[in-house]
């Protein structure tokens, strides 16, 4: 019989702006499927014109309709979605494979879909489980389940279901022993006016059955991620930046600028992931921070912090000045039937975990900028994904901050372009954070003279796509995600 390609691996191919869906690597021929804007409303989405993707030119062996018993125990994938099984009484029997039958299996098998990190559907079960609808700026805790706007809390903190919004929360543990703070309903949908932003310090999950994404996710590193002015914080799940004199947090640290009193003072190393963080400028510039993570994003980590600027203390030293960006944040969408990302009404939508920009030091001349933060961590997964025109899903670094009386390097862009650093006409200027179209985080500046370099900029983090059938329109990644692919 001839083979029915697998449709567990989609191929993106990803230009400066835009990604596409290639389907000739796949199980069946998608390109006639007939998917468009008119399939997925705000209301909901009829997935049923979408798959109808059998295979009539299949080959069946002859003894199947022939009449002659089959081969006990013997399975065949007779198209994309149905399974055939030989009995014991020498019958064939077959058996629906709702999310795709795979014949390059031995023997051959319906696909299941199983989430990462040890998430499983049984969070979808509880009594009470609801729909959650975000329409405004929403803030959610990963911490202690708190989800609050800034008129009113929508969940108040605790483990267990919320019987009022309808919103299950519960710390899972994930394989390396931390956890996760998980929030789960029904359905989850973020409307064009909505952005869900992310506080805590433990990564995020948020399952449904359906989740539907026209407005913001963000869990980027910045101030409103920990509910003070402190702009060089981590989102959920990364690690803070290094004040003045100190290296950042977590495994892709970037390295302190020097301090010494006898030898130029310079900016700090940005911090890496899923690239490395560059160093700050000048010879004896803080080191960036270097690649770590796994490709699948399990378990998950957020972005890490970069090195503060090097500062010779006279008096007393203001840690706010030349610190390190903090990392993005990690966050796992899981839905477990559609997963539906974009508009067609031509504004952003998607997920952001970007590594915060390097501050600049301008309490003294000569100071050092700091490093900036990598970008953190995204899983979007379903057994359908859709991202649609307008979609972004982005992970990238932050730019290094100025040294010599500099400003703050800029936070990742929602886009697959680089962070700038900070810049102006009389000051050392931090080095861009990585983004799709510019891989590389690059160091900072000396170009004013040795003394007050600017801050490296931050390496991007990582993105994961695992699915077992998906749809994939004009779309922006960065940096370019991991296809992970059905388990089964």
């Amino acid at each position: 019989m001839k083979s029915i390609l697998l449709l567990l691996v989609s191929v993106l191919f990803i230009t400066t702006t835009a990604c596409s869906f290639d389907t000739s690597g796949l199980r069946g021929d998608l390109s006639d499927s007939g998917m468009d804007d008119a399939d997925v409303s705000d209301s909901g989405i009829d997935i049923t014109d979408s798959i109808d993707i059998t295979d009539s030119s299949s080959d069946v062996d002859s003894d199947i309709d022939g009449g002659t018993q089959c081969p006990v125990g013997a399975r065949q994938c007779i198209d994309n979605f149905t399974l055939r099984v030989c009995s014991e009484d020498g019958e064939w029997e077959t058996e629906n494979c709702a999310e795709g039958c795979n014949s390059d299996t031995s023997p051959p098998s319906c696909l299941v879909f199983i989430p990462s990190n040890g998430l499983t559907r049984d969070v979808l079960a509880v009594p009470g489980t609801g729909h959650w609808e975000i329409s405004e700026t929403v803030y959610f805790n990963t911490d202690n389940g708190e989800i609050y706007t800034e008129s009113g809390t929508v969940r108040p903190a605790g483990e267990g279901i919320d019987l009022e919004s309808g919103i299950l929360f519960f710390s899972h543990s994930m394989m390396d022993g931390r956890n996760a703070g998980v929030f789960a309903a029904l359905t989850i949908t973020v409307t064009e006016t909505g952005t869900l932003r992310g506080v805590g310090s433990q990564p995020a999950v948020l399952t449904a059955e359906t989740i539907i994404i026209r407005g913001i996710i963000d869990v980027s590193g910045g101030s409103w991620a920990c509910n003070y002015n402190n702009e060089r914080c981590a989102g959920p799940g990364g690690f803070a930046g290094g004040d003045t004199n100190n290296d950042g947090e977590g495994p892709g640290k970037g390295s302190e600028g020097n301090e010494a009193w006898d030898k130029d003072e310079t900016g700090a190393g940005g911090a890496g992931y899923g690239v490395k963080g560059a160093k700050g400028g000048g010879s004896t510039g803080g080191s960036g921070g270097s690649i770590y993570g796994t490709a699948e994003n399990e378990p998950l980590l957020g972005g890490s912090g970069g090195g503060g600027g090097g500062h010779y203390e006279i008096g007393n030293d203001n840690p706010g000045e030349g610190r390190g960006g903090g990392g993005g944040g990690a966050i796992q969408v899981t839905a477990f039937g559609m997963l539906n990302i974009g508009n067609t009404g031509g504004t952003e939508a998607g997920i952001k975990a970007s590594g915060q920009g390097g501050s600049g030091n301008s309490r003294y001349v000569n100071s050092g900028g700091g490093g900036g933060g990598s970008g953190g961590a995204i899983v979007i997964e379903a057994p359908f994904i859709q991202l649609y025109p307008g979609s972004l899903i982005t992970a990238n670094g932050g730019g290094g901050g100025a040294g010599r009386n500099g400003a703050d390097g800029a936070v990742g862009l929602f886009s697959a372009e680089a962070a700038p650093g900070a810049s102006c006409s009389d000051c050392n200027a931090g080095g861009n954070g990585a983004a799709l179209n510019s891989p590389s985080a690059t160091e900072g500046s000396n170009s004013e003279g040795g003394d007050g370099t600017g801050g490296g900029g931050g390496g991007y983090g990582r993105i994961t796509i695992r699915n077992c059938i998906e749809f994939i329109s004009v779309c922006t990644v960065s940096p370019a995600p991991f296809l992970a692919g059905c388990h089964y």
